[in-house]
């Protein structure tokens, strides 16, 4: 009885297949269900390998994405270690006796201090410098005080 029901299957797939590939009728039933069988496989080579360039598509766009995150993040901390280093500029020079009543406005750039405003004398220019490279994170001082 197992038998006949795979003839019976074999010949409604057999039947199908030639029904549905004329072009294949000088081919056997066998070489149909090869024929069959091996575009089956080409058809699923073909899209796992259109799956596998889409997971590489998304890899390199999370990878972009990621170091993108990284720049701002580190845009964002250069901000942070500015603000930081204006504050404590500015803390040391009104901690400086010949410096505290000066009107100096500090500005951090990336680690560079810009001083402008006006200093009493030459030597409180410079001394204004010195407090500014003083504090930890400045890569440079542009002084532009005027001397009053």
């Amino acid at each position: 009885m197992k038998h006949a029901a795979l003839i019976l299957s074999l010949a409604v797939v057999g039947a199908s297949l030639t029904a549905c590939n004329k072009d294949n009728s000088d081919k056997t039933l066998g070489q149909q269900v090869d024929q069959s069988v091996q575009e089956s496989k080409d058809k699923m080579a073909e899209a796992q390998q259109k799956a596998e360039a889409a997971g590489d598509k998304m890899k390199q766009e999370a990878s972009e994405a990621s170091d993108k995150m990284k720049e701002q993040a580190n845009a964002a901390g250069k901000v942070l270690d500015d603000t930081a280093i204006t504050a404590s500029v500015r803390a040391k020079i009104v901690a400086e006796p010949d410096l505290s009543n000066m009107d100096v406005k500090v500005d951090t750039k990336e680690g560079v201090v810009t001083l402008d405003g006006k200093a009493k004398s030459a030597d409180a220019k410079d001394r204004a410098t010195l407090v500014a490279r003083s504090v930890d994170g400045v890569k440079d001082v542009n002084n532009n005080l005027s001397v009053q």
